[in-house]
């Protein structure tokens, strides 16, 4: 039997195991960066301190989000882009692009979220990333204690 957003339980009612593994099991992994900013990013790279490993179940669905507060120096105008990927980066799960104007030191919050997706059983890495993708413009991150760049992954339940 599956459960249901709107299943209402009465006294007496007993949970299958079924039913139990059906339910969320809520954060599966979480990061935070180290306390050190990352600078003179000219290229995509990965956030130090932002990469979690952790063992997936086959036919669940699972969620990631990853937060950044970037900002870029001087010069032309600059794409920036915070995303999550696999540890090879060869699948996008989450992306977020914004745009910086002339000027730049100006600080902005990045996040990105997934939409559900699933994973191979067993071990996965996944890890927040963050770089230009235009203009001539080096970014960086500011990684301290009160802003701190992280990732966490949710599992939301069986597929």
């Amino acid at each position: 039997m599956a459960i249901t957003p709107n299943t209402t339980f009465v006294a007496g009612n007993v949970l299958t195991a079924d039913q139990m593994n059906r339910l969320p099991w809520g954060i599966m992994a979480t990061a935070t960066a180290s306390s050190t900013n990352q600078t003179g990013i000219t290229a995509v790279a990965d956030v130090t301190g932002c990469s979690v490993t952790f063992t997936a179940v086959a036919n669940r669905y699972y969620t990631v989000f990853g937060f950044a507060v970037v900002s870029s120096s001087a010069g032309s105008p600059a794409l920036q882009q915070l995303t999550v990927t696999n540890s090879a980066a060869s699948t996008t799960y989450a992306l977020e692009i914004t745009h910086f104007t002339i000027g730049g030191g100006n600080l902005v919050t990045a996040d990105c979220q997934s939409t559900p997706f699933t994973l191979t059983a067993g071990s996965n890495t996944l890890k927040l990333r963050f770089g230009q993708s235009g203009g001539d413009t080096a970014t960086y991150t500011v990684n301290n204690s009160t802003r701190p760049a992280s990732i966490a992954v949710f599992d939301l339940g069986q597929a």
